[in-house]
């Protein structure tokens, strides 16, 4: 079989200057990227359920639901959640009989 010298700095498919300095493999390079976009994903996953919550909290109280843990709070007569206890503000009657 034919040999192919390779000049220092380049790798089978040209300048290792397209590999970020690896060497031939481009090792950094795919970790690199690797790194950036699964820090890109975990970012796009929490701001997700960031907003999904927000959201959740938003149409909880004009739904008639505990904005803590989505519970129905139809025809409950008091301000607290009876699934997790927390303080809820009630809609005012207008709105509570607009909102079913």
């Amino acid at each position: 079989m034919r040999s192919i010298e390779r000049r220092r700095g380049e790798s089978k498919w040209g300048s290792s200057m397209m590999t970020l300095a690896a060497g031939d493999d481009g090792l950094t390079l795919f970790v690199v990227t690797v790194l950036v976009l699964g820090a890109a994903f975990i970012a796009g996953l929490v701001f997700m359920v960031i907003d999904m919550r927000r959201h959740m909290k938003a149409t909880a109280v004009q739904d008639q639901r505990c904005p803590r843990c989505n519970y129905d709070l139809h025809g409950a007569p008091h301000e607290r959640c009876p699934e997790c206890g927390s303080v809820t503000t009630p809609l005012p009657p207008d709105r509570a009989k607009s909102a079913r």
